[in-house]
């Protein structure tokens, strides 16, 4: 059983910026990374354990010989 107290966990999945690059996010998990942090966290920030996936995800308007969309479609 979990205990009441231990703070809330949240994870996001981060998708690498199309026009920065890695470390910054896409403007989408930006997006949703600021929505969370000002409807849930502000009001308890105590309450929450962040946990953070970086997930890359293939671009579909990327070149047509990529080796690695070849191998995920």
């Amino acid at each position: 059983m979990a205990d009441s107290s231990a703070p809330t966990r949240v994870m996001m999945a981060v998708n690498e910026s199309s026009l920065k690059g890695y470390p910054h996010p896409s403007i989408s998990c930006r997006t949703a990374f600021d929505w969370t942090l000002s409807k849930l966290v502000r009001s308890n920030p105590g309450g929450f354990h962040f946990l953070f996936l970086h997930v890359q995800v293939p671009d579909e308007d990327g070149p047509a010989n990529d080796p690695v969309l070849g191998l995920l479609k």
